[in-house]
Order: structure tokens, then C-alpha cells, then sequence
């Protein structure tokens, strides 16, 4: 129960550009573990960095502070 709250206050405080990932892993049965979803979320950034960077050269620049894991 715990781990599976822990799950749920990740992926809530997470970049809101991340939100349909986030509701794919909520939504999925069994339900992940915090490493699981902290895997998918890190893939899926990772994607979605590789096509900026493929589209904008100036995105490049921008660094980890951007980043969807990042808590403010």
C-alpha cells in the first residue's frame, strides 16, 4: 500500500508534459512499482528530448534543469 502511494505521489507531481504517460501507468494493472514507473517516465523523457533535440538545435543547450523529474 505504501509503495503503491509513493507511485501515485511521483507520477502527480510530475511535468505536466508527461501527464498521458503518467495516466497510462496509473491505468495499468498490476500497478508499478516506484522503479517501474520511474523507468517509464525516464524513457519516455528521454524520447521526447531525442525529437526536440532532432527539431530545435537550441534545445540542446537547455540541460537537466528542464527536466520532467526535476522537483521545484
Amino acid at each position: 500500500m505504501l509503495e503503491n502511494e509513493r507511485v501515485f505521489d511521483f507520477l502527480h507531481e510530475l511535468n505536466k508534459d508527461l501527464d498521458e504517460v503518467s495516466d497510462q501507468l496509473l491505468g495499468s494493472k498490476p500497478f508499478p512499482s516506484i522503479l517501474e514507473a520511474f523507468a517509464k517516465i525516464k524513457r519516455e523523457e528521454s524520447c521526447k528530448k531525442v525529437m526536440l533535440n532532432n527539431s530545435s538545435p537550441q534545445i540542446q543547450d537547455i540541460g537537466i534543469q528542464n527536466s520532467a523529474l526535476v522537483v521545484h
